[in-house]
């Protein structure tokens, strides 16, 4: 999105005994084209260490009440902060690339989803085709079988979609 924020999640879990949706908000960077609030992961290791399960489940939990979307983007490493945010979603997107280790990636991470009981009908799978098609890529029926669910969505390779992604210009306000 092209946002230099003002503040990362490290502020609102060391203010957690007064957090509201209005410090909430205040802590968030605006995305002037589109409206949405960004409030990312703190980049730095020491302040990181502010944002534990506990934190991050009542910062999503005030988030909920004062967003009508929330959206928490991570890499795809479970730890006891993101098995917080499991337990609070209404939906777990897959993002994978089709290749193989992306595939494999999604099954073990679709497995524990299993394990830990977040319901299936909780789970999207979704093909994000980055890359233009070249011989031996996986095809979307293999992908799904790998993974051990059907592809929900599929977003297309597209030139226009990588521009926006490293210009940070969502193609939806592109007209």
């Amino acid at each position: 999105l092209d946002v230099v924020p003002r503040h990362t999640l490290a502020p609102a879990a060391r203010e957690l005994d007064r957090l509201d949706a209005a410090l909430l908000r205040d802590l968030s960077t605006r995305h002037a084209p589109s409206g949405l609030r960004v409030l990312p992961a703190p980049e730095d290791p020491i302040d990181a260490s502010d944002v534990d399960d506990r934190a991050l489940a009542q910062i999503v939990s005030i988030a909920r009440r004062s967003f009508r979307f929330v959206v928490v983007d991570t890499l795809p490493i479970v730890d006891a902060v993101m098995l917080a945010v499991f337990d609070l979603a209404d939906r777990v997107y897959l993002v994978n690339q089709g290749t193989v280790p992306d595939v494999i990636g999604a099954a073990r991470l679709r497995e524990m989803l299993d394990r830990i009981e977040i319901p299936a009908e909780r789970t999207r799978i979704v093909l994000n085709r980055t890359m233009a098609p070249f011989p031996g890529q996986l095809e979307r029926e293999e992908i799904a079988r790998r993974i051990g669910r059907p592809v929900d969505f599929e977003v297309p390779f597209e030139r226009r979609v990588l521009s926006a992604l490293n210009l940070g210009e969502p193609c939806l306000l592109a007209g």
